[in-house]
């Protein structure tokens, strides 16, 4: 008789008990294995979240190399018939994004799983809280040290850009933009306090957001470009002497301002590359990432306010446009990479963590438990 692929509906397939999937195991003449998937409590959720490097190595270890492919390959086939992660843990759907196909080796990741109590998950957040705090004070910092040399504005105009050069300045368009950051900031906040993993993606934010800003840090302190806008007098506050003290008060000035022209905050010097850019598109990406994919509109909502936020930091003439494309690419390069080595440890073992690593240098501890893609579950449904 021709042996059946899908012995069971799919949609039943995370309900699954141990002695399910060894009669999973018998069907495909699999048997002499159920006593190894029963020691090791290997039901329904597990199957389909199996790979090769678990059944090769400890403690699994199955020794025959042509099984070993034989079970994926039944694994595979039960997946593909369960069109997406959400489905598998009977949430939303994932529309076909090319972001999370392209995650795991062309196929949909697999089921979330996490190892780690309560413990490990606080000291994950308070580190990667203490990284933000670290990193946004070093901002400041560098903010201060690079207002002190920006090139004189009297012998160093602003450079060519064809954006700034045939775009008038809107003189309410920069304090727009943090609004707009504000407003997407808000509806992040309202994320996190509905979903279920809220410790997750908020240590994910902080590494992140970080990472991206220390990046900034190095370059805007390489290199000084001369003023975008003739409308700013960086002379009038410019100390090229400075002292350490009055470097440190005016990078707490710069730090509890949170960098915010709203808040009082005027600096120069700090163009490449754009911080307000980082941040209402880094925002938007997390609302998307973990909201359900039905909500539409509000995916629309925040990618608009995206593009606007960009627009209005270039009408206020406070950024080059270079400024803001880098910023734009190195965030969403970094955000699209970090979920990608941690929805994929196959990815990490095959390419190392050598990329990742060097961006979001605290990835490793965060996230080294983690596999699959986070699932949408929120607290009310």
């Amino acid at each position: 008789m021709e042996e059946q692929d899908q012995p069971l509906d799919n949609k039943s397939v995370k309900l699954w008990t141990e002695q399910d999937v060894s009669d999973w195991l018998v069907e495909h003449n699999l048997e002499q294995y159920c006593e190894l998937f029963a020691t090791h409590k290997v039901d329904g959720q597990v199957l389909l979240s199996m790979t090769s490097e678990d059944l090769r190595r400890k403690p699994f270890q199955m020794p025959v190399l042509g099984d070993i492919k034989r079970v994926i390959n039944l694994v595979k086939k039960i997946r593909k018939n369960v069109k997406t992660v959400h489905d598998i843990v009977d949430k939303e759907k994932h529309d076909d994004d090319a972001l999370l196909k392209s995650w795991s080796t062309g196929e949909y990741a697999k089921v979330w799983h996490r190892t780690g109590g309560i413990i490990e998950g606080g000291l994950k957040l308070f580190l990667s809280l203490l990284y933000l705090m670290f990193v946004t004070f070093t901002t400041a910092v560098t903010m201060t040290i690079v207002h002190n040399r920006v090139p004189d504005q009297a012998s160093f105009p602003p450079l060519p850009d064809i954006v700034l050069d045939n775009t008038p300045r809107i003189p309410w368009a920069f304090e727009t933009a943090e609004y707009i950051s504000m407003i997407l900031g808000i509806i992040f906040i309202l994320v996190l306090i509905l979903h279920k993993h809220r410790t997750v993606i908020l240590w994910r934010f902080c590494s992140i957001t970080a990472s991206v800003f220390l990046l900034r840090c190095l370059t805007m302190y390489v290199t000084s470009l001369s003023v975008p806008g003739k409308h700013q007098d960086c002379a009038v506050s410019q100390k090229e002497d400075a002292n350490f003290d009055e470097v440190i008060t005016r990078a707490i000035d710069i730090f509890t301002g949170i960098g915010m022209s709203l808040n009082g905050v005027r600096t120069c010097g700090d163009y490449m590359f754009s911080g307000h850019t980082i941040m209402v598109t880094v925002l938007n990406f997390f609302i998307k990432e973990y909201t359900p994919r039905s909500l539409r509109g509000l995916h629309i909502l925040t990618w608009v306010l995206n593009a606007f936020g960009m627009f209005f930091i270039l009408a206020g003439h406070e950024h080059y446009t270079v400024d803001v494309i880098i910023a734009f690419y190195v965030t969403t390069r970094t955000f699209i990479s970090y979920h990608h080595y941690a929805a994929s440890p196959e990815e990490q073992k095959k390419n190392g963590l050598e990329s990742i690593q060097f961006i979001v240098p605290i990835f490793s501890f965060l996230e080294n438990n983690s596999e699959g893609i986070l699932p949408n579950e929120y607290i009310i449904s």
